[in-house]
């Protein structure tokens, strides 16, 4: 080849290069064209809201004003990146009518009507305060509690103009949800991605600028309500006879599974109330699961049409890992089908109702468990072994009569980045101005004076109307509006729990100003994500030789009522990790379905919590860690241990009440778990909660023997390297009396689980430490140790450190607390037989780091 062709060739391949923008994880951070990014820290700033009053016409200036402030305080915090929502509702003001630019005058008074639509001034303002990374949040949905029905931007018009999109209940009533799969919507939704990109989004993507996320919707899950309220019009309910062709083939497997005798599938009814057949209820769930999966898969497929695709951008889905009674949690296989979804990321809220004591979190545990368990599944999007956890939504307030305080945001943030979450975002970083509020109370009150005639209450004062009355006007309005406005608060006050300013207890006010807490995101930004992005950046966790296994089969209706799927699946297993990092203990979070085998060999210790419901991978991962000498904890269902000992069922013969209970256990003269009767074992109390199992062992126990009474009953057993436990006693680790436990009574129970592999944790808690978690990360040159405690007195505590926790060989370390700005300097052996002095205050949470002293 000649010279010039091959010099043509090269500079034909790097004006493509230069093009195009690749954005990616490799090494645990996050690349963008080649160049290794930060930690990420930021907010979700919402243009839309900042409006400077409720109605149109507000002036130009007041808008800017308020849009400068804001990004000006997530300067000041430090931040260096921002997100947020563009609702479709908000500029697609009109069908086929659209305003970016924020000057459509629609009233004809001469002023523009929402100056606020101006994306590409606040695009402009962005860039001009040197914020660089971006995510856009377009929807469809976007929920944000906002528009006309409360949650989401599915605009006005398209309401009016196909009022038959709405999903329906069994009885054929409408509810305030869409249809995802309504082809009017997706229709309309293709038609409002290529206006937005093609007007605003189109030249802010690619290489060298700032468009570097866009997420697919957000918190696709039925609005956090029961599989059971929708969705059941015929286009769903045909959805679902294909989705169960296509699990069964034929119908007589069909009946088999479900105890039916179909004719045929057009026979096939849905189960409408949980529990009458627990198989259909499964298949429910499972359809319902995928039907999200399908719908975001094409909503990705819209996007890449419009030739927005990886790698230049990455797809991101936001969820909350939590769900109402009946409801559905995030399936972290769909969430992440490379190629197909987006990756899974974590909203996190982990204080959302208050009690009497102002406990500091409802969930004290979940942040741990849900950044864990959606940094082992995000691999699977990522198809590479990789530490990056993006969070979208962490928790920047609640809303009126709920104490977010100081100290519980503050844990937060700590504990999200010391478990790897490299891009966090606050949300809502602003209140401002919801929209469309009116609507609603609009369509009632016509509803209600209908009926007040009727009934002869035309002069009687609404607060004086009977419960009756009221009840029969919700019921009206369900069936001839939508399934899901409170009817007594429209009438009553004006409003639906929304009204025309957005409280959130959030870091900034509607005008922008700085309020109570912004100074708690200042400091984590000032102390911690700003001068330490590049450590957080590349850093990765320091696990012990611990890990809980979960699958997404387990969220599932279980066909043992005492075992709930969203307790065990969520709440539980986020109990059982905070009690493992009260003894010290940084466990990994792995999933059966979805983690290679060899992923699990690094732990001597797998812990499980048994629904009866295992996916495939799952038994077959907890096989092989047997086989190889690993001990596997299994609590509350047999199904995996029936199926990993091959005996007959070790039924439960007493299902405990709601009270707590002391169960007596036995350990050997080595600390070890030992049979009753054993010579010289010493009897210890644990106490428990329900539900509780009791198991007989049978004649087919295959040499098993009981570890836990319950007087002579059996609560625990043991075969062979497989431990069943019938009870739980880490429930209450993830709930708001967390700061009223006995912790010791547990981490002693846990110590003996642990002596059956020596696993000793690399950070040792002082055994007297109360309500102590600590885990760790680090690189080559520095460890970092996050220390929280909803304890509420202040107490001092000791923190013992393996010389394999440290970064390299030193003669003196210098440990450093970053908050409280103090330090110490010890051996490796001080910190390893000693260790270092924690002087927590009540409610307190800092980070420690451990370099190599200066000489």
């Amino acid at each position: 080849m000649r010279p010039y062709v091959s010099f043509f060739a090269l500079l034909l391949s790097f004006n493509v290069f230069a093009a195009n923008r690749v954005v990616s994880i490799q090494d645990h951070q996050l690349v963008v064209d080649g160049v290794k990014q930060p930690m990420l820290f930021g907010a979700e700033l919402q243009y839309f809201r900042l409006r400077g009053g409720y109605g149109p016409n507000i002036p130009r200036e007041k808008v800017l004003d308020h849009w400068g402030k804001a990004l000006d305080r997530m300067v000041e915090a430090k931040m260096n990146a921002i997100s947020f929502y563009i609702p479709w509702d908000f500029h697609e003001y009109a069908e086929g009518k659209f305003d970016f630019s924020g000057t459509v005058d629609q009233d004809n008074d001469g002023n523009a009507d929402y100056p606020s639509r101006d994306l590409h001034t606040f695009f402009k303002m962005i860039d001009e305060r040197g914020i660089k990374r971006i995510m856009v949040r377009p929807g469809p949905y976007i929920n944000a509690e906002w528009g006309f029905l409360g949650f989401g931007a599915i605009p006005q018009w398209f309401h009016e103009k196909y009022p038959d999109s709405h999903m329906q209940t069994s009885w054929g009533w409408k509810t305030k949800l869409y249809d995802y799969h309504n082809p009017d919507l997706l229709r309309h939704t293709k038609i409002w991605f290529e206006t937005l990109h093609r007007l605003v989004l189109a030249d802010k993507m690619g290489a060298g600028k700032p468009i570097m996320f866009m997420q697919i919707d957000n918190e696709t899950n039925f609005q956090w309500q029961s599989i059971y309220n929708h969705d059941y019009g015929a286009r769903a309910i045909g959805r679902y006879h294909d989705f169960l062709k296509s699990r069964y083939a034929d119908i007589g497997a069909l009946n088999r599974a479900h105890g039916r005798t179909w004719a045929n599938w057009a026979a096939v009814k849905a189960p409408t109330v949980f529990n009458k057949n627990r198989a259909e209820d499964q298949d429910w769930y499972r359809f319902q699961d995928y039907s999200i999966f399908d719908y975001l898969r094409k909503i990705r497929g819209i996007w890449e049409t419009l030739g927005v695709r990886e790698p230049e951008v990455l797809f991101t889905l936001a969820e909350s890992y939590n769900a109402p009674n009946n409801g559905m949690l995030p399936n972290y296989r769909y969430r992440n089908m490379p190629g197909e979804t987006g990756m899974m990321t974590v909203n996190l809220y982990p204080k959302t109702f208050e009690t009497p004591d102002k406990t500091l979190h409802n969930q004290p545990f979940k942040s741990d468990l849900d950044v864990l368990a959606a940094d082992e599944a995000s691999d699977m999007y990522l198809k590479s072994k990789q530490e990056w956890v993006f969070g979208p939504e962490i928790q920047g307030g609640w809303w009126k009569g709920i104490d977010v305080s100081d100290e519980s945001r503050q844990q937060t943030y700590l504990t999200t980045s010391g478990h790897g979450m490299k891009a966090l975002f606050i949300y809502y970083f602003n209140e401002g101005y919801n929209w469309g509020v009116e609507w609603a109370r609009g369509q009632v009150l016509p509803i209600y004076e209908e009926l007040r005639k009727e009934r002869g209450f035309a002069r009687v004062d609404a607060h004086l109307l009977s419960n009756a009355f009221w009840g029969e006007l919700q019921a009206r309005v369900d069936q001839k509006l939508l399934i899901g406005f409170n009817v007594r608060d429209l009438v009553q006050f004006g409003s639906f729990g929304q009204e025309h300013k957005l409280y959130f207890d959030a870091p900034l006010g509607a005008d922008a100003e700085k309020k109570e807490h912004f100074d708690v995101v200042k400091k984590m930004g000032e102390k911690l994500f700003g001068p330490h992005a590049d450590f957080l950046a590349r850093s990765t966790n320091a696990f012990d030789q611990v890990a809980l296994v979960k699958d997404s089969e387990m969220h599932n209706p279980s066909f043992e009522p005492l075992l709930d799927n969203i307790l065990t699946s969520a709440d539980w297993a986020a109990g059982l990790v905070g009690l493992l990092q009260n003894e010290g203990l940084h466990p990994r979070v792995l999933h059966g379905d979805i983690n290679q085998a060899t992923d699990f060999d690094t732990s001597k210790v797998l812990f499980h919590i048994d629904s009866d419901v295992n996916a495939p991978g799952t038994i077959t991962t907890l096989r092989r860690a047997l086989s190889r000498g690993q001990t596997v904890v299994n609590f509350l269902g047999d199904n995996a241990a029936r199926q990993l000992t091959e005996s007959s069922r070790l039924s439960a013969s007493y299902k405990g009440d709601n009270k707590r209970q002391t169960l007596t256990y036995f350990l050997d003269a080595q600390g070890r778990l030992a049979p009753k009767g054993t010579a010289g074992a010493k009897a210890v109390g644990l106490v428990v909660a329900s539900p509780m199992f009791t198991y007989d062992l049978g004649t087919r126990a295959h040499g098993c023997q009981g570890i836990l009474y319950q007087n002579d009953k059996i609560v625990g057993y043991r075969c062979g390297n497989l431990i069943q436990i019938g009870s739980l006693f880490f429930d209450g680790y993830n709930m708001s009396h967390y700061h009223d436990i006995d912790t010791q009574n547990h981490r002693a129970f846990l110590r003996a689980l642990l002596a059956e592999q020596n696993v000793t944790p690399m950070i040792g808690v002082d055994a007297a430490a109360k309500k102590v978690a600590a885990f760790a990360r680090r690189d080559t040159t520095m460890t970092w140790i996050t220390v929280k405690t909803s304890q509420r007195n202040a107490q001092e505590i000791k923190l013992k450190i393996q010389a394999t926790l440290l970064p390299g060989t030193a003669a003196k370390y210098e440990v450093r607390d970053l908050l409280n700005e103090t330090s110490q300097i010890l051996t490796a052996k001080g910190l390893s037989d000693t260790g270092f002095t924690s002087y927590l205050k009540s409610e307190d949470s800092t980070v420690f780091t451990i370099k190599k002293a200066a000489r």
